[in-house]
This record gives C-alpha cells, structure tokens and sequence, in this order.
C-alpha cells in the first residue's frame, strides 16, 4: 500500500502508533507507517479500508474527535484542500497536530504531518503518493 513514494522511506508500524482510535476492529484491511524523507520525519500515516460503513464518516467523527487535543479555547480547524488531483481533507490542532484525511467509498486515510514547519511541502507531497498508491 505504500510502494512508490520514493525518496521517502516508510517503516510499517501498528495503526493505534498513528493514533489510539485506530488500534479498533474497524478495518478490512489495514496499513500504517512512518513515512521518513533524507533522515527526517515526514508523516505517520494510515490507509485502511473499513469492514462497514462509509469513509466519509469515519473521517467526520475522527475529525471531531480530534477536538480532545485542542486547547480549551481552541477548535480544530479543516478546510478542504487539493492534494495530488484529489479533494482532501486538511486538519490542524494548534499546537498539538496537523495532517490530512482522505475518505472515498469505505478507504481511508489519514496522515499526521510529523515534518513541520518549513518542511510541510514534503508531508503534503508524501501523502499525495500515498493517495497515488491506492488506484
């Protein structure tokens, strides 16, 4: 599920290391990974397709649950954004996480955006061939 996303290197790992809401039976089949670029962190990411149920909502509740790592005072901010020709979903916790969310039928992806700051273009680029190695 990961192949062809090079420079970057990707190290599978368990999907609750992307996020604890992930370690669920939610999932058909499943695939997450910490997506490295010349030695440096660039996304943590999980593609999976679900047993039941629609992606759309999965990412809609995952989003909302999102809103336990805000400040009190604070809400997670999403915008629709394109990413590799897809429309995707953009989601920032000030502070706490970034990343993007893609859902179409019962796949989804989600990726937090481990690279930061000055190097969000590569996550971005990263999550694009992700979403390249889905079709």
């Amino acid at each position: 599920m990961f192949a062809g996303i090079a420079p970057s290197t990707v190290e599978l790992i368990c999907p609750a290391d992307v996020d604890p809401a992930f370690a669920g039976p939610q999932f058909r089949a499943v695939a997450a990974g910490d997506i490295t670029q010349n030695g440096g962190p660039v996304l943590k990411v999980l593609a999976g397709e679900l047993k039941s149920g629609s992606g759309d909502d999965f990412v809609q509740k995952f989003l909302s649950n999102l809103s336990t790592l805000a400040a009190p005072g604070r809400t997670v901010a999403s915008e629709p954004k394109q990413v590799g020709g897809r429309q995707v979903t953009y989601f920032n916790v000030p502070v706490a996480a970034e990343g993007y969310a893609y859902a179409v039928g019962p796949t989804v992806v989600i990726a937090f955006d481990t690279a930061g700051g000055s190097h969000a273009e590569a996550a971005k680029e990263a999550f694009a061939k992700v979403l390249d190695g889905l079709h």
